[in-house]
């Protein structure tokens, strides 16, 4: 899963929504390196990520792709998913992805120490919005797979792989209730992590 999909999921447990990207940047054994919260946080990240390259219904999405590109089919698939819930927000949350993607945009700012300290880059609030909302559009996930691709060291493998993705929305529309589904048992366990004395009240 990407950014809105970890972002919508560690806001579902009620704990740090840092935590989403963070776990892309820290390694390692995180005991005493956080706050207890922001390491529930982290762990959660890392377990939607082992859960999702474990379900069955992503593995049959993967094996869409022709064998030449399904070496990259799962950072596809991880946008793709993106994508599809950007287009069918209003399926798995009542608030707006506008004000959802605000709101989460606000909170990654207001955590730059934390960011810093993971070595990692500090999200700006508007632009990072604004990627954000760019999942809607398929030329947003082109654009961000093209950004993907430039981190790796073979960058045309991926950008080519990726020619076509969008034949496989429908698949992807089909696959994330199920998906989200299984990866919200995996939230709410997580929030069960939350220090009574820190837990957010909404």
């Amino acid at each position: 899963m990407n950014f809105l999909a970890h972002l919508l999921l560690t806001d579902e447990a009620g704990l740090p929504l840092e935590g989403a990207l963070l776990g892309d940047m820290v390694r390692g054994n995180l005991e005493g390196r956080f706050t207890p919260n922001l390491e529930a946080s982290i762990r959660l990240h890392r377990s939607v990520d082992a859960s999702t390259d474990a379900h069955p219904d992503v593995h049959a999405l993967i094996r869409e792709f022709p064998s030449p590109k399904r070496r990259y089919a799962p950072v596809i698939v991880d946008m793709l998913f993106d994508h599809c819930l950007a287009l069918d927000w209003s399926r798995y949350s009542e608030e707006p992805l506008e004000q959802f993607t605000r709101r989460a945009s606000l909170a990654l700012a207001g955590a730059a120490d934390a960011f810093r300290d993971a070595g990692g880059w500090v999200p700006q609030p508007w632009l990072f919005q604004r990627l954000l909302l760019s999942y809607r559009r398929e030329a947003g996930l082109d654009r961000a797979l093209h950004r993907i691709s430039r981190r790796l060291k073979r960058p045309e493998g991926l950008i080519e792989a990726s020619q076509g993705w969008a034949g496989h929305i429908q698949s992807g529309r089909r696959t994330l209730p199920l998906l989200m589904a299984s990866l919200r048992e995996v939230a709410r366990a997580a929030a069960t992590e939350i220090s009574p004395a820190d837990a957010p009240v909404r």
